[in-house]
């Protein structure tokens, strides 16, 4: 089933099979640059290094889409959740205001708050990695400031998260 993380993780794959490409010819050819290339001027080896870098980069970026992916769908859950629990009923003005703060607090409120709300119902170690995850998200989407957290790569996150989603029924 296609769902909108397999969608990403289809696009992580596809690039890096493609760089893989090209670094495989680049070994294979020789110079396939372009003369209008940005590594025209750079050694073999200068140029693998660089591909190394990217290949980083393209990591972090797929993990960045990965959470951010995982972090909407979980949010609309529990804002569904929240509004379908009184649905169909009258409700007081009290259930009105508390309805409204509850959602409120799920946009503003911290997601790893909202993913501790799922220990007893998901396994407390795949909550913690997920959450690991996401912080790993953030310290990239924020420009990797601050103390370097432990590299994480796109295929163990793709499948944590889709674990997470799998037990929330969401997939």
């Amino acid at each position: 089933m296609t769902t909108a993380l397999s969608k990403v993780m289809d696009w992580y794959e596809a690039t890096a099979e493609m760089q893989f490409l090209a670094q495989r010819q680049l070994l294979l050819r020789g110079s396939i640059l372009s003369p209008n290339s940005k590594f025209i001027d750079l050694s073999h080896q200068e140029i693998f290094e660089k591909m190394k870098q990217i290949k980083m980069e393209l990591d972090d970026l797929a993990i960045v889409s990965l959470v951010s992916v995982f972090e909407s769908l979980v949010l609309e859950y529990v804002t569904q959740m929240i509004s379908f629990s009184k649905e169909n009923e009258t409700l007081t003005a009290f259930e009105e205001n508390w309805i409204r703060y509850a959602k409120n607090q799920v946009e503003r409120g911290r997601f790893t708050d909202i993913l501790d709300l799922f220990k007893g119902t998901i396994d407390s170690q795949l909550v913690g990695n997920v959450k690991k995850a996401y912080q790993y998200r953030n310290w990239v989407a924020h420009g990797k400031k601050g103390a370097k957290k432990e590299s994480m790569d796109p295929l163990t996150v793709y499948d944590m998260l889709r674990a997470f989603l799998e037990n929330m029924w969401l997939i």
